[in-house]
């Protein structure tokens, strides 16, 4: 198992166990990015185009300020230690 360390303008999102997709709305894809130094919620769907071509939709969500690391300074870096929340 690798460390993950979370970079501004990088984020990265995991298949949703199909189990837990128990309403339509929900997305098969999720996880974490860091935007300007500011992370987000990442969802992700796959859809495809009227002319039939596959193509992945992302929504950004704002974590709430306080819910991960301090917004100051350069040593706001995101670790992994492999038990993720989602």
């Amino acid at each position: 198992m690798s460390d993950y360390e979370q970079k501004d303008m990088d984020g990265v999102v995991f298949e949703v166990d199909k189990d837990k997709l128990t309403e339509e709305w929900m997305a098969p894809w999720s996880g974490k990015a860091m935007i300007n130094g500011e992370m987000y919620y990442i969802n992700m769907y796959d859809n495809v185009s009227k002319g039939g071509k596959p193509y992945r939709k992302l929504k950004f969500k704002p974590m709430q300020q306080g819910s991960y690391a301090p917004k100051t300074g350069t040593d706001s870096n995101f670790k992994n230690d492999g038990d993720l929340p989602w």
